[in-house]
């Protein structure tokens, strides 16, 4: 079905005599626009948004998304009238219209007739209406202006990176499904200790250690920022290209082979049922590679398989702190006790714990337990004399504004 309007001819609109046809695809040539949700906004509101997506050269939109409660506020009694004033303001100004179905936001007399359409949080629980919007923004209410105390653990992770392993290498390809992602690691948490997610770019300074896990897309500089924490953990497929995919030189890890003092001949991804056991007992799947330790300590070796006596974790002493790489997947006994050694190398304690006292929090497996610390308040100066509580006889002290926090 075609609408007809008269008006100026834009992009997505073609004119045919004084009439202006709209093609049945949305627009003609390139779409430009995105989701506008003109009910959250007074009608006043509507005519300035048009006008300013005209000038910004926005020819689509998605419209009512999130409009089911006022397009039907009680079952089966339907209001249209401010959506056909907004479509009107939109065809208008020749901007093409994506209707969506507005299921996104049921209506509350939809979770009163039908309580078991209200959303399951992750364990099974039934959440209250709204929450998608209402109850998330609220929960951070009582840390709100505090920061995170006490990161010294930093894991880098980058959504480029993953994509890069599903456009190269076929065995990038197999592992594209399983590489880490950006997750603290489970032991980690289990041990009270707070990890902070960051871009490879990121500044590292002041953590004690850094978690490179499957960084397949990196840079010398990611490698030259890691070289200065105390402790780095370098994972298997890390550093293999650079920022435009291609292979960086000098043989695998690519990036990170200086720093971890290693050279990777050859990947042996494994498959879904295959498992090795390195000589710590520890069982590991998923990959392996064939690496020769070329200036590092061999801390694991393979126990059995095809790379039988080839090391598949080493440590290289950088400075005052250790580089290590981990060639394999481990299970998880291999992750808890190597999380463990590595929690010792950085000298790291529960966030939750002060220096000889008992944890102040008992967190169970799989809770994730952080300490906030308030912002910090204006340091003043005022002369010596003890201040006195007569505000007649109060002297005036200067304030100089508390310090910014960094931020992470």
């Amino acid at each position: 079905m075609q609408q007809v309007r008269p008006g100026p001819t834009a992009p997505g609109f073609r004119r045919r005599g004084a009439r202006v046809v709209t093609p049945i695809w949305p627009t003609a040539g390139l779409s430009f626009g995105g989701e506008y949700n003109p009910e959250q906004w007074a009608p006043k509101v509507w005519r300035e948004d048009v006008a300013l997506m005209r000038q910004a050269g926005v020819n689509l939109v998605s419209v009512g998304i999130f409009s089911w409660g006022l397009l039907e506020p009680e079952r089966g009694r339907f209001d249209l009238a401010w959506l056909r004033e907004v479509l009107d303001l939109l065809h208008d100004a020749e901007i093409a219209v994506v209707l969506a179905t507005p299921t996104a936001s049921p209506p509350a007399w939809l979770h009163q007739a039908h309580p078991e359409t209200l959303p399951i949080d992750a364990n099974g629980n039934h959440m209250p209406q709204g929450t998608r919007l209402g109850e998330h923004l609220r929960r951070p209410a009582p840390v709100r202006g505090s920061t995170v105390a006490d990161v010294l653990v930093a894991l880098l992770h980058d959504d480029e990176a993953g994509l890069g392993t599903k456009v190269r290498s076929e065995a990038a390809q197999r592992l594209a499904a399983r590489r880490p992602g950006a997750r603290p690691p489970p032991r980690l948490v289990d041990r009270a200790v707070t990890v902070d997610i960051l871009l490879p770019w990121a500044d590292l300074s002041g953590h004690r250690l850094v978690l490179v896990p499957g960084l397949y897309l990196t840079s010398p500089k990611t490698a030259a920022a890691a070289r200065d924490s105390a402790q780095v953990l370098v994972t298997w497929l890390s550093g293999i290209v650079g920022a435009t995919n291609r292979v960086l030189p000098g043989g695998y890890p690519g990036a990170f082979a200086d720093l971890l003092g290693v050279r990777a001949e050859e990947f042996f991804p494994l498959s879904g049922d295959e498992y090795r056991t390195l000589d710590t007992g520890w069982r590991v799947g998923t990959w392996t590679e064939l690496l020769g330790a070329t200036d590092a300590e061999v801390l694991a070796r393979y126990a059995d398989g095809e790379l039988a006596d080839v090391p598949a974790l080493t440590q290289r002493r950088v400075g005052d702190g250790a580089a290590w790489c981990l060639a394999t997947s481990l299970d998880r006994a291999g992750v808890d006790a190597l999380a463990g050694l590595l929690v010792e190398a950085a000298g790291l304690r529960p966030v939750v714990a002060a220096p000889g006292v008992r944890p102040v929090v008992a967190a169970p497996a799989g809770i994730e337990a952080v300490r906030r610390q308030e912002p910090a308040a204006p340091s003043c100066s005022s002369s010596p004399t003890p201040m006195p509580t007569r505000p007649s006889t109060l002297k005036v002290a200067t304030c100089s504004p508390a310090p910014r926090m960094p931020r992470r």
